[in-house]
C-alpha cells in the first residue's frame, strides 16, 4: 500500500521513526526523506528505500490514509518492480565512500575518462538517478565529487547513472576497473559497446 500524497499526513507532521525514541519530523515529505537519508548516513546505516519505509510505515499505523497497489490486489502475482537506480546508486557511493583506501582512490588518466565518457553518454543504460529527494541526491552528488577529487570530463552534463551497474557514470568514469567490480549477470546485461567490458 501507498501512503495517499498531496495532502498532511494523519498525526499532524510528516514523522517517522528512525530508531526507539528517536522521531524525526517535517513540514513536508521531501524535507523528512533528507533527515532520514541524513540521519542513516551519518550513523552508517544503509540508506534503503526511504518512500517504501515511509509507505509502509504510515499504511500500517493508518490503513485509511492509504490505498492499494497492484501487489495488494493480486498478491499471488509475481510483481517485477526494480528497485530504484537512486537507491543503487546511493548505496554505491556509500560502499564507495566506506572501502576508499587512505589517500582515495588511484584513478585513470583524463584522456581515459573523457573517453569513457564520450561511450557512456551515448549508451541506452545512461538513465537518470535522480528522483524524489532532491536533498538527498545533491548529498550523494557532494559525496561522489569528493571520492573522484572534484575532477571532471566535458560530458557530465549529460551522464547519468547506469542501469545495469548501479553506479553514477560521471564518477565511475574516473575510477580504475578494479575499483568496479560486477557480477557475471551484471557483465552480460553491459551493452557491446561498454568500456567497462572485460
Amino acid at each position: 500500500m501507498k501512503i495517499m500524497r498531496g495532502r498532511m499526513p494523519p498525526g499532524g507532521l510528516w514523522h517517522y521513526y528512525v530508531a526507539d525514541g528517536v522521531k524525526l519530523e517535517a513540514v513536508n515529505e521531501e524535507m523528512l526523506q533528507q533527515k532520514i537519508f541524513d540521519y542513516r548516513m551519518r550513523h552508517n546505516i544503509p540508506i534503503g528505500n526511504i518512500t517504501r519505509d515511509l509507505d509502509d510505515y504510515y499504511c500500517k499505523t493508518w490503513p485509511d490514509a492509504c490505498h492499494k497497489e497492484p501487489a495488494d490486489w493480486m498478491p499471488d502475482v509475481p510483481q517485477f518492480e526494480e528497485e530504484p537506480l537512486m537507491i543503487r546508486v546511493t548505496r554505491w557511493a556509500q560502499l564507495m565512500w566506506h572501502v576508499r583506501p587512505r589517500g582515495g582512490f588511484e584513478l585513470v588518466a583524463n584522456a581515459e575518462a573523457e573517453r569513457r565518457a564520450a561511450i557512456c553518454q551515448a549508451c541506452p543504460m545512461n538513465r537518470r538517478w535522480r528522483g524524489g529527494c532532491s536533498g538527498c541526491s545533491a548529498s550523494v552528488d557532494h559525496m561522489l565529487l569528493q571520492l573522484r577529487g572534484q575532477r571532471k570530463t566535458s560530458k557530465d552534463g549529460s551522464l547519468n547513472g547506469c542501469a545495469v551497474a548501479g553506479w553514477e557514470n560521471p564518477s565511475a568514469c574516473h575510477f580504475k576497473v578494479d575499483n568496479l567490480p560486477l557480477s557475471e549477470e551484471q557483465l552480460g546485461k553491459l551493452p557491446a559497446q561498454c568500456w567497462r567490458k572485460p
